[in-house]
């Protein structure tokens, strides 16, 4: 009933998705919180490491297939206060090339291009337990509920004829979820781990406060010379990847 008739963005959300909302609340917290960590980072190298760390953190989620915990990170990492540190992404590719050709692929996989072409592609291949990512089935139904009507048009004008194929694709959506409900983790419980974040994460979600963080760490001269220098090392790389076309043999008369 959660799923249906956009629930989860009514006025009313809080009380017709309650179960929903607990998920949508979470991956935002989770995803300021990482956004608030890095931007805490007043030392390059540091905040080079903990961009690392959570990296990491994301590859390992998932390895679990929790790719509903592996976007929530990426979700921060994306955070426009903190995608503008070019100098410490300039960084964080050049130390650690493997790191960040993984992070490159994770990113290809969870990308929402072409419907999340990749990402569905993926996810029916591998065997669960899984935790999908939330988003993906919200935006399903979504276009579900705005693009069908509830009940359909009839030439004599009768307005009780339902829909049964907005239903039936419905029914598809939720299925797909109640699948990944099956199978559960055997994982042991860390209390300390369970409590730190269960108990509610405090970070600064202002955003202007985290752009005014982002500018002093790394200000705007600091940023457009870093992205200088990456578009040279394109370039370059382009250049050096391009194919060296051997002349041609005059033919002889």
């Amino acid at each position: 009933q959660e799923m249906l008739d956009l629930n989860w963005s009514s006025s009313r959300k809080y009380a017709k998705a309650p179960n929903i909302m607990v998920l949508i609340d979470f991956f935002n917290s989770i995803s300021g919180w990482v956004a608030d960590c890095l931007l805490q980072k007043q030392k390059f190298e540091e905040r080079v490491k903990e961009v690392k760390k959570f990296i990491r953190r994301a590859h390992e989620l998932r390895r679990y297939n929790n790719f509903n915990g592996a976007q929530e990170i990426c979700a921060g990492l994306n955070e426009s206060s903190v995608y503008r540190l070019s100098k410490t992404w300039l960084k964080v590719e050049s130390s650690d090339k493997k790191l960040w050709a993984d992070f490159e692929e994770l990113k290809r996989e969870l990308s929402p291009d072409k419907s999340w072409k990749v990402y569905r592609a993926h996810l029916k291949s591998i065997s669960p337990p899984c935790i999908p990512y939330l988003g993906v089935y919200l935006t399903d139904l979504t276009f579900i509920e705005d693009g069908n009507p509830n009940y359909l048009n009839t030439t004599d004008d009768r307005d009780d004829i339902i829909n049964f194929d907005k239903c039936r694709k419905q029914a598809v959506v939720i299925a797909n979820v109640v699948l990944y409900q099956q199978d559960r983790y055997n994982f042991t419980p860390v209390p300390v781990i369970a409590s730190f974040f269960s108990s509610g994460l405090l970070y600064e979600n202002d955003k202007n406060v985290l752009h005014q963080r982002s500018r002093s760490i790394e200000p705007p001269e600091v940023v457009k010379e870093a992205r200088r220098k990456a578009e040279k090392k394109r370039v370059a790389s382009l250049q050096k990847a391009k194919p060296v076309k051997t002349p041609k043999t005059p033919k002889t008369p």
